[in-house]
């Protein structure tokens, strides 16, 4: 969010004034607000006067900035511009320039409002007070105070009392602030339909600002009437009324100096530490980069290695498998050429096996048995 600074003659008219442009992603509806050093007190704890009549909305008292310093403008009851519309309230935020004020609006749902308690229904986030039913409004009397000898549309649901933020701080970030983000609904809130505070509502402000009772500094914060049955007019004043005195603003204008000054201080000593931190960060960054890159460039040299160890067994296996094809082929050529003699040897034996039994003939003949000759006789003697 961005914070626009207003001098202190026209902070009052800046608040007084406030419009509600588009939302921002951190704060909802941003309306024209003043920036200060130092951050508003709690919200007091106030009795809230009964609804006056039927579709009266109550809009929670708040502090405001002016010229005195902070000032209380009190809660009251409004009637709701439109059917179906209720009020968010505004609140201070903490940015880079200060705390700056972010305006309310109304529109048909209740958006985000910074997280604050204002009570009465206005527990932080939403509003449990009462809803729309038609084209009346009812109104819950566990947490909203009511005529019902005036009002008869009512209910009780006291369940919403126990979800209540119990923390009073006025503003949202900074130190001590209120941590709440925008929720889901309070992004769907914030892009709908709005309306600005109404001429009542500005009314009440402009004449909480000029009762020197309601500046922080007076009743240190505790305002006398911190809520009104009706809006402040000129004609419609508290019993407790007093004018701002000029004192009271030439010593505002001392305060917020030296405030300011502090503030200034606090925030040089915080940049400080920012910067440190910073500076510490990126040292951490720088680290971890250049751990990184070593890691990488490990691995890249792990991954060369391996890399390298497998080329070199791939050409140990194609060696291998090199030997082998020469090998079988070697064992080839010798079966080859064992096969070869082996013919040859054949070939030439052949004709010496063809020949032998022509010459074994005469062999086996000889070898049969021969037939015993005859006896001799007497002629074979003479012969």
């Amino acid at each position: 969010m961005r914070l626009r600074s207003i001098t202190p003659g026209i902070a009052a008219l800046a608040i007084l004034f406030a419009s509600v442009p588009a939302p921002a992603p951190a704060q909802v509806s941003i309306g024209i607000g003043v920036s200060v050093g130092f951050a508003p007190p709690a919200i007091p704890v106030y009795t809230q006067p009964p609804c006056p009549a039927a579709n009266y909305i109550w809009t929670p008292g708040y502090w405001a900035y002016g010229d005195a310093g902070y000032y209380w403008v009190p809660g009251t009851w409004v009637a709701a511009p439109q059917v179906g519309y209720l009020w968010t309230p505004g609140y201070w935020s903490y940015g880079s320039s200060g705390y700056a004020f972010v305006a309310g609006y109304w529109g048909p749902q209740v958006g985000f409002y910074g997280g604050v308690n204002y009570g009465a229904g206005y527990y932080g986030n939403g509003y449990v007070g009462g809803s729309w039913s038609g084209n009346s409004f009812r109104y819950n009397t566990a947490v909203t105070n009511v005529n019902r000898t005036v009002i008869h549309n009512t209910y009780v649901n006291r369940t919403v009392i126990a979800n209540r933020n119990g923390s009073r701080v006025a503003y949202n970030g900074g130190r001590g602030g209120l941590t709440a983000k925008p929720t889901a609904a309070d992004e769907r809130a914030a892009g709908e339909h709005h309306i600005a505070m109404l001429a009542s509502q500005r009314e009440n402000q402009q004449y909480a600002a000029q009762n020197r009772q309601y500046l922080a500094k007076v009743n240190n914060g505790h305002p006398p009437d911190a809520a009104v049955s009706r809006p402040l007019t000129a004609t419609n004043r508290p019993p407790s009324f007093q004018a701002v005195r000029p004192s009271d603003r030439s010593s505002a204008s001392t305060a917020r100096a030296g405030k300011n000054a502090s503030a200034e201080k606090a925030a040089a000593q915080t940049k400080a530490t920012q910067d440190r931190e910073a500076a510490t960060r990126q040292q951490e960054v720088q680290r971890q980069q250049q751990a990184a890159k070593a890691q990488a460039a490990q691995r890249e040299q792990a991954q060369h290695q391996a890399a390298a160890r497998q080329q070199q067994a791939s050409a140990a296996r194609q060696q291998e498998a090199t030997a082998a094809r020469q090998s079988a082929a070697h064992q080839q050529q010798a079966a080859a050429a064992r096969q070869q003699q082996q013919a040859a040897a054949r070939r030439q034996s052949a004709p010496h096996q063809q020949a032998m039994p022509h010459q074994s003939m005469p062999v086996q003949h000889q070898a049969a048995p021969a037939e015993r000759p005859p006896a001799a006789g007497p002629h074979d003697e003479r012969h």
